[in-house]
């Protein structure tokens, strides 16, 4: 009995000690977008991108974000970088046009 609370004492722990992951964090991202929460919405985008540079749907995610305060300036960056990492999707490219 006691090995089995040890066993279940550790994979608690070890849950919690992984931390959040990129996706979970452009989740969170793409709520506060939702909620018009931009500034929000950016901060958990950094993160993602801080967790996974390669990850193209954050930097897109964080380019409409600023398109929204108006930093047009930085939403061309985010989405030149998604372009980097992911050319094929014309989304990006239609609205960097836009911006």
């Amino acid at each position: 009995m006691k090995k089995i609370q040890i066993f279940i004492l550790v994979f608690l722990m070890s849950l919690f000690s992984f931390g959040q992951t990129s996706e979970t964090y452009f989740s969170r991202g793409n709520e506060k977008y939702e909620l018009k929460d931009y500034s929000g919405a950016i901060a958990d985008y950094n993160k993602a991108i801080e967790i996974d540079p390669k990850f193209a749907e954050a930097y897109f995610y964080r380019g409409l974000s600023k398109s929204q305060l108006q930093d047009y300036r930085g939403a061309i960056d985010d989405y030149n970088k998604a372009i980097e990492i992911n050319p094929k999707n014309a989304d990006v490219y239609f609205i960097r046009g836009l911006s």
